[in-house]
C-alpha cells in the first residue's frame, strides 16, 4: 500500500490588503462569495462578569461567542453586537458588559494580547460609539465596569499585575482618574461601582478589599478608610441607597456597610454557599441573594421607621433549576421591576416574575427559561435533516437535542448517563445515530423522545454519517470505517474500509452514495469506491498532518482541511494539486449543493469564512460569532442556511445571501417540509385509552355539572323568594321611617321660620347703633385731618428755604474742586512723558540684547543637531541588527513548536498502542487462568481415576 502524493502544492495567497468583516472586493460578477447574516445563536458567556442585563421591559442584553446580543422575548428574535473581527490577527475575548442608567449604551471589555479594551456601542444603531484603550494599563483585561448614574462617565478595574481603578469621560476618550490598588491575590472576583446618589464616591470589593474613594475638588482619588470591614473573599456588592452598601461574601454572608462601616451581618443558605451576586428591588425596599448552589433568596425590610429602617429578614428561597445545581452568576431586575433574568454558571438563564414570587410557594415555584435552553458544555457533533427544518446536536454535557431552525425552538432534548461523541440525522427526520464512549446506538425520533432500537459492539465513534439516500450509515472507529444498512441494521463487511492506518477523523459521502470521502490523523484522504473492488478514486497525503475534515465534490474532486491555514485541493491524483491558503488555523469545511457555488470554511478562532466556488478567483469574506473553535459546520438541503457549533456550547443559525438566488428566479420545485411523526403503537394505544378515559371523565363532569346546576338553580329560587319577602318587610319599615321623618321636618321649617323672624329683628337694632357711632367718629377724624393739613404746609416752606441755600453752597465747593483737580492733570501728564521716554531708551537696549542672544543660540543648536544625528544613526543600526536576530529566533522556536506537536503527536500514538496492547495482554492473562484451571480440574480427575 503506497499512496500517491502531491509533492509540488501551488500556493495561491489572498489579495494583500486586509479584509474588513462582511466587505466584498469584486473582480468580475464570479468572484462575488456568498454573504452570511446572523439569523440566530443559542448559548451564554458564562465567564462575564454581569452578562445580562435589561434594556427595555421585554429586551435583554448577553454575551454569547464574540456577539453581544440583543434579545426580544416577546417577538422571539435577536439583535446583534458584533465584537470581533475575522481579520484580526488574534481573537479578542469579552470580559465584562455593563449597561448605562438611561440604558442608552452598552460598554463590553475585550481581553487582548497587549492592553485590556472596552468599547462602546450605541443601543438604537448597534454601532461603535468609542473604543477606550489606556497605554497605563498593564492588564490585558478589565475584570469590572460600570457606569456612574448619570450615564457620562465609566469606572473600570484592569486585571493583574497592576490593577488599575480608572474613571473615564468616555464620549471624549479621556482617563479622569486612575490608580493601582494593592491586591493580595490574583482572584478576578474585583467588582468596582459609583454610589447611585453621590457620583463622587466609588467602592472596590475583592479579596479581603473593601475599599471605598471620594473624588476630591483637585479631581484625584482619596482613599477612605473603612470601619469593621472582615477579613474575607467579597464577591459581590450592591449599593441599597446613599450610604448603604451590600457586600456578598463567598462564606454565604451578606455584609451591610452604613458611611463606610460595617453595620451588621445578615446569614443566607445553611450550606455557607458563597455569595455569587445581589440586587435590589427598589420598589418594594427589598433585595434579591444568589448563591453558588443555585437558589435565589429575598430579603424583606421589616420596618419603615427611621430607627430599624435597615432591619432586613429573608422571606422566601427559590431553587432555579431542581434537576441540576449551578451557581447563579448574574441578577437583572427590568425597568418596572415585574421580571427577574437570572443567569447560571451553566449558560443557562431563567426568568421570575414578581407575581409569582409574591404569590406562588417556594416550592412550586418553577422558572421559566429565557428561549430556549442550549447546551452547556463542548458540542462534540451535528448533523442536519433533509426532510424536515430540524438539526441535532450531541454535547459534553451528555444532552442529545433536537432544534427546529425555522422556527428557533427545541424540540426535542434528552440526557444520557455517558457523554455522546459523534451524532447522524437520517434523511427522513425519524432516526438518529448516536456514538457513545462503549457503544454506537440508533434511535427512532418519537414525537417526545428518542426511543432506542438497536446497539452496536464499536467503541469511541466520533464520526458517523447516514448516506444521502438514507439507506447505510458509515461509522469511524479509530482507523476502520463501518457501513450498515439503515433498516435492517446489518453490517456490510464487503463496504468496510481499512485505507487509514490512525484515527479517522471525517467521513464524507458522495452525491450518489457510491463513494466515501475520508481523512484521518495519518495525513491521508481518500476518495473510495464502495463494493468488493474497494477502488481508490482520488487520493492524498501530507506527512505530519492531522485533517480534521475532508469532502468530495461531485466531479470527484476532493478538499481537506488540519492543522494549518492551508485548504487542500485534489484532483484525479495529480501533484498539481494547489493549497488554497486561508487566514487561520482552520478546522471544518462545508460545500453547497448543486451546482455547488458556495465554499464555506471555519477556523480554531471560531470563524466563518465564504468563498466562491469553484476557486477561479480566490476570495473569501470572514465573519466572526464564536468565542472557540468551530467543532461541526453543516448546510441545509436547500442551501439557504448554515449551521455552526463551537467548544464553547454555542450553536449558530446563518442566512446564506447569494448573488445567484439573486439573479436568477427558482426553478426548481420545492417541496415542502414533512410534518409526519413516529409514534410507536404502545404509545398510540396508551393515547387512545387515555383519551376514552378523559372522555368518559368529560361526560360524568357534565352529569355532575347539570346535576349541581340544576341544584344550585332550586337553591337561587329558594333564596330569591326569601330575599323578596324580606325586602317587603323591609320596604315597608322604610315607608313608615319616612312618614315620621317628613312629619318631624314640617315641625322643625315652623320653629325655622319664628327664629328667623327674631333673628331679624334683633339684627336691625343692633345695626342702627353701630351705624350712629359710626358716624361720631368720622366727625372726628376730619377734624384731626385738617389740623395735619396746616401743619404740613409750614414745614413744606420752610424745607424750600433750606434747599436754596444748600445749591448755593454746592455751586461754590463745585468750582474749586475743579480748579484744583486741572493742577493735578497737568503734573501727572509731565511724569507720563518722561515715562515714555525713559521705556524707549530700555526697549533699544533689550532689542540689541535679544539679537546677540540669537546669534549665540543658533550656534548652539546647530551643534547639538549634528551630535544627536550621529547617535540616531547609530541607534538605527543597533536596531536592523536587533530584528534580524529576532527574526532568526522566531523561525528557530517556530520549528521546536513544530517539533514539539510531532513528538506530542507520536506520544499519543504510542500511549493508544500501549494500551490496546495491554488489553491483549489482559485478554491473554485471563486466557491462561482459564486453562490453569482446567488443567487442575484435569489433574483432580485424573488423580481421582488412579
Amino acid at each position: 500500500f503506497s499512496p500517491k502524493t502531491c509533492t509540488c502544492p501551488i500556493v495561491i495567497r489572498p489579495p494583500s490588503p486586509p479584509l474588513s468583516q462582511r466587505s466584498i472586493t469584486m473582480s468580475g460578477e464570479n468572484s462575488i462569495a456568498s454573504e452570511l447574516k446572523l439569523r440566530h445563536v443559542f448559548g451564554l458567556k458564562e465567564d462575564v462578569t454581569d452578562n445580562v442585563h435589561y434594556i427595555e421591559e421585554n429586551v435583554i442584553v448577553y454575551p454569547c461567542g464574540r456577539n453581544i446580543v440583543i434579545y426580544d422575548t416577546i417577538t422571539k428574535t435577536q439583535r446583534f453586537i458584533v465584537t470581533g473581527d475575522a481579520n484580526e490577527d488574534s481573537a479578542s475575548e469579552i470580559t465584562a458588559i455593563a449597561v448605562s442608567p438611561n440604558r442608552r449604551t452598552i460598554a463590553a471589555a475585550f481581553r487582548t494580547d497587549t492592553n485590556g479594551k472596552i468599547d462602546i456601542y450605541d443601543v438604537r444603531t448597534l454601532k461603535l460609539c468609542a473604543s477606550l484603550i489606556n497605554p497605563e494599563v498593564s492588564s490585558s483585561l478589565y475584570t469590572s465596569l460600570k457606569f456612574s448614574p448619570d450615564s457620562k462617565y465609566l469606572l473600570c478595574i484592569g486585571g493583574e499585575p497592576d490593577f488599575i481603578l480608572s474613571t473615564w469621560d468616555w464620549e471624549a476618550k479621556k482617563v479622569l482618574q486612575s490608580e493601582s490598588i494593592a491586591v493580595k491575590s490574583t482572584s478576578s472576583n474585583l467588582r468596582c461601582s459609583f454610589s447611585p446618589h453621590d457620583p463622587s464616591v466609588l467602592v472596590l470589593t475583592g479579596y479581603k478589599l473593601v475599599n471605598f474613594f471620594k473624588i476630591d475638588s483637585d479631581s484625584k482619588l482619596q482613599h477612605i478608610e473603612t470601619k469593621g470591614k472582615i477579613a474575607e473573599n467579597y464577591l459581590c456588592h450592591e449599593w441599597l441607597a446613599s450610604n448603604l452598601l451590600l457586600v456578598g461574601t463567598e462564606s454565604g454572608k451578606v455584609l451591610l456597610f452604613q458611611n463606610f462601616s460595617l453595620l451588621k451581618e445578615m446569614s443566607t443558605t445553611s450550606d455557607l454557599m458563597p455569595v455569587t451576586c445581589i440586587k435590589v428591588c427598589s420598589r418594594d425596599k427589598s433585595f434579591l441573594v444568589g448563591t453558588g448552589s443555585g437558589k435565589i433568596e429575598v430579603f424583606q425590610r421589616q420596618h419603615k421607621d427611621d430607627e430599624l429602617a435597615n432591619d432586613f429578614k429573608k422571606q422566601k428561597e427559590f431553587v432555579v433549576q431542581q434537576e441540576q445545581t449551578a451557581a447563579v452568576t448574574s441578577l437583572s431586575v427590568s425597568p418596572t421591576q415585574r421580571s427577574t433574568c437570572i443567569a447560571l454558571e451553566n449558560s443557562q438563564m431563567y426568568t421570575l416574575t414578581s407575581f409569582n414570587a409574591d404569590v406562588l410557594n417556594p416550592r412550586d415555584m418553577k422558572f421559566q427559561p429565557l428561549g430556549e435552553l442550549g447546551h452547556h458544555a463542548t458540542i462534540n457533533g451535528m448533523d442536519i435533516c433533509q426532510r424536515k427544518p430540524l438539526v441535532v446536536t450531541v454535547g459534553q454535557d451528555k444532552s442529545v437535542r433536537v432544534w427546529d431552525y425555522m422556527t428557533k425552538t427545541l424540540e426535542n432534548v434528552k440526557y444520557f448517563a455517558e457523554e455522546p461523541l459523534s451524532v447522524a440525522f437520517h434523511p427522513s427526520g425519524f432516526h438518529l445515530v448516536i456514538g457513545f464512549p462503549d457503544k454506537l446506538r440508533f434511535f427512532n425520533i418519537l414525537m417526545d423522545d428518542l426511543r432506542p432500537v438497536r446497539d452496536f459492539p464499536l467503541r469511541n465513534v466520533r464520526e458517523v454519517r447516514f448516506s444521502n439516500g438514507g439507506n447505510l450509515f458509515a461509522a469511524a472507529q479509530n482507523s476502520l470505517i463501518h457501513v450498515f444498512e439503515t433498516f435492517t441494521c446489518k453490517p456490510r463487511p464487503d463496504m468496510m474500509l481499512k485505507c487509514h492506518s490512525s484515527k479517522v477523523a471525517s467521513i464524507y459521502w458522495s452525491e450518489d452514495d457510491e463513494s466515501i470521502c475520508s481523512a484521518g490523523a495519518d495525513g491521508h484522504v481518500f476518495l473510495t469506491k464502495l463494493g468488493e473492488s474497494r477502488e481508490q478514486v482520488n487520493n492524498y497525503f501530507l506527512k505530519g498532518v492531522h485533517f480534521t475534515c475532508a469532502l468530495s465534490s461531485y466531479d470527484e474532486k476532493m478538499y481537506a482541511v488540519g492543522k494549518g491555514s492551508k485548504i487542500v485541493e485534489i484532483i484525479d491524483q495529480s501533484p498539481t494539486s494547489p493549497e488554497i491558503d486561508g487566514k487561520k488555523e482552520l478546522s471544518q469545511i462545508c460545500i453547497g449543493h448543486r451546482p455547488q457555488r458556495m465554499f464555506f470554511v471555519a477556523d480554531m478562532e471560531g470563524n466563518v469564512w465564504s468563498y466562491k466556488y469553484p476557486f477561479a478567483a480566490i476570495y473569501c469574506v470572514g465573519y466572526s460569532c464564536h468565542a472557540d473553535a468551530v467543532s461541526k459546520m453543516c448546510i441545509s438541503s436547500d442551501d439557504k442556511y448554515l449551521f455552526t457549533v463551537s467548544r464553547d456550547g454555542t450553536l449558530a443559525f446563518w442566512d446564506i445571501i447569494s448573488p445567484e438566488f439573486r439573479s436568477r428566479k427558482e426553478t426548481k420545485e420545492v417541496i415542502p417540509w414533512s410534518e409526519e411523526v413516529m409514534v410507536t403503537k404502545s404509545d398510540l394505544e396508551e393515547k387512545h385509552v387515555i383519551m376514552h378515559q378523559l372522555q368518559s371523565r368529560v361526560k360524568i363532569l357534565i352529569l355532575q355539572n347539570d346535576s349541581k346546576l340544576r341544584q344550585h338553580e332550586m337553591q337561587y329560587q329558594k333564596n330569591l323568594k326569601d330575599s323578596t319577602q324580606k325586602f317587603q318587610l323591609k320596604l315597608e319599615e322604610q315607608k313608615n321611617e319616612y312618614e315620621s321623618l317628613r312629619e318631624e321636618k314640617a315641625d322643625m321649617q315652623v320653629d325655622f321660620q319664628e327664629s328667623e323672624k327674631r333673628f331679624f329683628k334683633e339684627s336691625k337694632e343692633e345695626f342702627d347703633r353701630i351705624d350712629m357711632q359710626d358716624q361720631n367718629s368720622l366727625l372726628e377724624q376730619i377734624k384731626m385731618y385738617n389740623d395735619a393739613e396746616n401743619e404740613y404746609q409750614e414745614a413744606k416752606l420752610q424745607h424750600r428755604n433750606r434747599i436754596r441755600t444748600m445749591e448755593k453752597e454746592h455751586r461754590e465747593a463745585t468750582l474749586m474742586s475743579k480748579r484744583i483737580h486741572r493742577e493735578a492733570k497737568n503734573k501727572a501728564i509731565e511724569k507720563v512723558n518722561k515715562a515714555v521716554e525713559d521705556r524707549d531708551t530700555v526697549m533699544r537696549q533689550f532689542k540689541e540684547t535679544k539679537r546677540q542672544l540669537e546669534l549665540d543660540t543658533d550656534l548652539e543648536i546647530e551643534q547639538l543637531v549634528r551630535k544627536y544625528e550621529a547617535k540616531l544613526n547609530l541607534e538605527r543600526d543597533s536596531t536592523l541588527r536587533l530584528k534580524g536576530e529576532n527574526g532568526i529566533m522566531k523561525k528557530r522556536f517556530a520549528s521546536l513548536k513544530k517539533h514539539i506537536i510531532e513528538q506530542i503527536e507520536q506520544k499519543k500514538e504510542i500511549e493508544e498502542e500501549s494500551l490496546r496492547l495491554e488489553d491483549k495482554v489482559s485478554g491473554l492473562q485471563e486466557e491462561i487462568a482459564r486453562l490453569k484451571r482446567q488443567i487442575k480440574k484435569m489433574d483432580q480427575t485424573i488423580s481421582e481415576r488412579e
